[in-house]
């Protein structure tokens, strides 16, 4: 007979000791930790998207503004935004000044085509046919039925262009770059103007082609940040920051999914009753963006309404300054250097 030490161990035995498994508790606790720890990662993981996406947009912003700065550099202005819309004023030099009819010629946007080019004329035919005095020729209507569709496109030759370009198009109207005919820099081959672009063209910022949009078909596109709804980024010219007109609003475009209203915003450190509005920015420009929810934040009560920066409860009546609705929150621009709630004031 073996040694008691010796003696061999019964298979079973073995087999027990080399297979046990977690128990049923152990397992739910094991699964519960993994829940918190889950719980606790996601908001994490999503913010750190949320921040890396801002991030991305931020850059783009202030590469667009180096591209503002250069156009101003190139032509001694900045980019007209076209508020000042041009079918209430008159296209000829030689129209009376008054209150209702100020000559394009005279007021800002003439004054800017002249700066681009001294030799630049304010007839805008493009010498094609019905192009003069700033109307559709009829062949651009046929680019833009080509490419939208007979359907969608509704301008005619008797309609103004530049009544139909708003803040966000002026945007990539002016950076896309104009026409070497220094005669026609905006209808010429390549001019913004002229809706079958060529190489012949003077470009300023290099737009993503995926990312610039025609919302509401008119020939004019906007450009769309690299993150959230496609909600355009809006410039706006110091020059037109306190017009009533001087808005943007995304719901009005066809295909877009954006909201709130986007306007030019005041400067809280400089605004008061006796010294009255100042703006951000309040000799260049503005460049904003809805941020990641697509909206511009609304409120706004009156064309007169304004929001001011950086203390969005800020309210005062006799400037006509409302409160940020939540949308604002998110809201990017060129003077925040961030999104707006990293920047609110205690």
């Amino acid at each position: 007979m073996y040694p008691a030490a010796r003696r061999r161990v019964p298979d079973q035995l073995l087999f027990r000791r080399r297979h046990g498994g977690f128990t049923l508790v152990e397992m739910l606790v094991v699964i519960t930790i993994i829940g918190i720890l889950a719980g606790l990662a996601v908001p994490v993981v999503f913010n750190a998207i949320r921040t890396a996406r801002n991030a991305a947009i931020l850059v783009e912003m202030a590469n667009i503004e180096n591209a503002i700065e250069q156009y101003k550099s190139k032509y001694g202005d900045y980019p007209v935004d076209f508020t000042e819309k041009a079918g209430t004023f008159s296209f000829n030099f030689s129209s009376p000044v008054t209150a209702v009819n100020v000559p394009w010629a005279r007021r800002i946007g003439g004054r800017h085509l002249r700066k681009i080019s001294r030799r630049a004329t304010n007839d805008f035919s493009d010498g094609r046919t019905d192009g003069a005095n700033g109307k559709y020729t009829n062949a651009m209507i046929a680019d833009l039925v080509a490419k939208y569709g007979a359907g969608n496109v509704t301008v005619t030759n008797q309609t103004i262009i530049l009544d139909q370009i708003d803040p966000a198009e002026a945007l990539v109207f002016c950076l896309r770059g104009y026409s070497k005919n220094v005669a026609f820099p905006w209808t010429g081959p390549g001019g913004p103007i002229n809706f079958s672009p060529t190489a012949n063209r003077t470009q300023i910022f290099e737009f993503e082609g995926d990312r610039l949009v025609d919302s509401d078909f008119d020939g004019f596109p906007h450009y769309v940040p690299p993150h959230g709804p496609p909600v355009p980024y809006v410039y706006f010219d110091a020059r037109t920051y306190d017009y009533t007109t001087a808005f943007y609003d995304p719901s009005a475009s066809m295909v877009s999914r954006g909201a709130g209203i986007s306007r030019a915003y005041l400067s809280e450190a400089t605004t008061s009753a006796a010294a009255g509005r100042n703006y951000m920015n309040a000799k260049q420009f503005q460049l904003l963006c809805a941020g990641l929810d697509g909206d511009y934040g609304g409120g706004f009560t009156s064309s007169a309404s304004r929001k001011s920066y950086p203390n969005g409860a800020t309210v005062n009546a006799t400037l006509n300054i409302i409160k940020y609705s939540r949308e604002d929150n998110d809201n990017i621009s060129n003077f925040s250097g961030d999104i707006f709630e990293n920047k609110f004031e205690d």
